[in-house]
């Protein structure tokens, strides 16, 4: 990861940043000729979404990759509303969507009191969160959801990912 980010770094597509405590690592950030891939990379993710949490030749599933898609394809339908924390327990480590003024953001770790949390698989969790299932319907699949359900409905998809299927 280090060399591709170095990389990256060099080709001009991102930069490097020294983090305010209490993060101890740099945070990288798509410099403009970078942000000129988002699209391809959103479409890329899309695709993908089948496939999230299929275990193949035994595999582990990495939750920083639900935050990858999350930043991607989620956003927050009420921008000006209070800033809400959702905790998503799909993998080996939780992670935290965070929504302030119209932005999200997702990083792995978990939430000091979050608004809701969503626990299950990743095809679960995906499905709910990418508009495929609705919350009863998930729920009926194995999620477990607490918290404000408000929340969660806040930051999903603006419209369900053609065939990104859940079931």
């Amino acid at each position: 990861l280090a060399d591709r980010l170095r990389d990256l770094e060099q080709a001009g597509i991102v930069s490097r940043e020294e983090a305010p405590p209490p993060f101890a690592r740099p945070l990288f950030r798509l410099t403009p000729r970078g942000e000129e891939l988002r699209g391809v990379v959103r479409e890329l993710t899309r695709w993908g979404l089948p496939l999230i949490g299929e275990s193949i030749h035994g595999e582990a599933f990495r939750g920083h990759w639900l935050a990858a898609a999350a930043t991607l394809l989620l956003e927050d339908s009420a921008p000006d509303a209070a800033p809400v924390a959702i905790e998503v327990r799909a993998g080996e480590e939780p992670m935290l969507i965070v929504t302030a003024g119209g932005a999200l953001q997702a990083r792995p770790g978990p939430g000091v009191n979050p608004d809701a949390i969503i626990s299950g698989t990743p095809r679960l969790t995906m499905g709910l969160l990418t508009g495929m299932l609705d919350l009863e319907h998930a729920q009926s699949l194995g999620l477990e959801i607490s918290g404000d359900t408000s929340a969660i409905e806040r930051i999903r998809a603006p419209l369900p990912l053609v065939g990104a299927g859940a079931s």
